[in-house]
Parts: C-alpha cells; structure tokens; sequence
C-alpha cells in the first residue's frame, strides 16, 4: 500500500490542553501502521489495514477525539524489542524491507499465520513504539489511562517468531521496558481476546513480577493457537505459580484458573 492511498489526515492533530492532563484517555493512532499489508492484496484477509482506521473513524464519529489527549507513536528501538525478542527474530523481520515479493512470501510461509511486506518492520517498530508509550504516559501521569490503535498487533508473536498476524510482542516488550527502565515494580496483564496469547505466556510464564490472565476461546486445545498452555491448569512456571490465570469457553461453559490464587 503507497504511502498516498494512505488517509494521511485521518490522525489527530489537536492535543487536551495541559490543564486536564491526567483526567482523561490517551490515544496513540499513526496510519503509518497500515502500510504493512498483505502483498497479495486479500480484501477478506481478517488482519486488514483499514481495520485500524476504521476504529479510529469510529472514535471520530463518538467524539471520543476531542477528549482524549494524542500520545504520538514512535518506533521501538533495537534494545527495547530485543528485551523480549531474540536477535535473530529481530534481524529477520527488519531485513524484510529489502526482499522481493517472492523472498517475502517465502519468509512469510515458513511462519504460522503470517504475511508481509516491505512496510512490515516499519509498522511492527511503530506499534510496538506506540504502545510503549502510552504505558509511559500512564505511568508518567500524562494521562490516567489510554488506547493503543495499534497493528500490527503482537500477543501471539513468541521470543523467536512471529506467529498469528503478530511480528513483535507489543505488550510484552512495553512491560519489560517499564520494568527495566522506569522503575515500576509489577505489572497486571488483560488479556481479552478470542484467542490465547501464547506469545505473552511464554514470556512472562516464569516472571513473579508480572501476572498474565487470558480471557480466550479453548475447546480443549482445538481453537487457534491449538496450544495446550492455554489451559487453566498452567498457572505460572518455578517461582511464578499463580500468576498466570486463564479464563476461557470450552464448549458450552466458562473454566475458571485461579488456584493457586493470585498473589
């Protein structure tokens, strides 16, 4: 997708004045994120650029804009992505921005669920930024809470690969940052989704500083990720047991984990 089919304008321009900073919601929108597409241009595609626009129209449409302060996305640096990422996944996704179209759709079969292009790194830099700095503003006192409209999006993508529409783990590197660089001690993750954040888990699974619960769909390991470490019988690894809950459907009931409890 060329930069001029892009709706450029569709980002906020306008910031909350100062005098209400830290009563009202945060939002990071950069439609730069939707460069990263689909070379074969699948309209039915589920991951679809304009999903992140549409989102943002919809906010327009609310006058939701108007009271929610724009914390400007930026792209994740090479230490902040490698704090969850190994080297190799990192230099793999950012020498896509050279290869062919055949090269890409190579790269991009040997995943599960991918696909790519030559704006994918940017925009998988730009999400990740984004959402780290949004943490930042909260934490910061910017403002009191926020939305990342983000993609590509990231709680499938593990410490090696990407994996279901995911290339980097937006969540999982924006924790380790604030763990790492700003002095803040735990971290509760939400993860509500249809689907198990497998990539986040396996992150965080021996981590007693940060309690991952995942709202998701099962089926006794049938539903995407097709992972059994989505059950409610993994709790968290040595040292972390407890902090990691699933809550998800299988079949026709809700199972709930949350023993050991949360502590």
């Amino acid at each position: 997708m060329a930069m001029d089919q892009m709706d450029i304008d569709d980002a906020p321009s306008t910031t909350v004045s100062d005098s209400v900073r830290g009563t009202v919601t945060g939002l990071v929108y950069d439609p730069r994120m939707r460069l990263h597409g689909n070379i074969y241009e699948d309209e039915h595609h589920p991951e679809d650029p304009k999903r992140i626009s549409a989102i943002y129209k919809a906010l327009l449409g609310s006058s939701c804009v108007k009271r929610m302060v724009r914390i400007p996305a930026r792209e994740a640096t090479r230490e902040e992505v490698l704090l969850v990422h190994a080297k190799e996944h990192w230099d793999k996704i950012i020498s896509t921005v050279d290869k062919s179209d055949e090269q890409l759709q190579r790269m991009a079969n040997g995943y599960n669920s991918i696909y790519l292009n030559n704006e994918s790194a940017l925009s998988a830099r730009l999400a990740c930024g984004g959402v780290i700095e949004m943490c930042l503003s909260v934490v910061n006192g910017k403002v009191n809470n926020g939305f990342a409209n983000v993609r590509p999006p990231g709680h499938h993508a593990e410490p090696g690969q990407a994996m279901g529409f995911c290339l980097f783990n937006n969540v999982a590197v924006a924790a380790r940052c604030l763990r790492r660089y700003h002095n803040v001690e735990r971290v509760f993750i939400l993860d509500w989704d249809i689907h198990h954040g497998n990539g986040t888990q396996k992150v965080f699974y021996d981590d007693p500083n940060v309690v991952y619960c995942s709202i998701h769909r099962y089926e006794n390991a049938r539903f995407y990720p097709g992972d059994e470490e989505a059950n409610y019988t993994h709790v968290g690894g040595n040292g972390a047991r407890g902090k990691h809950v699933s809550i998800f459907s299988n079949d026709r009931y809700i199972m709930t984990s949350l023993n050991p409890p949360v502590t």
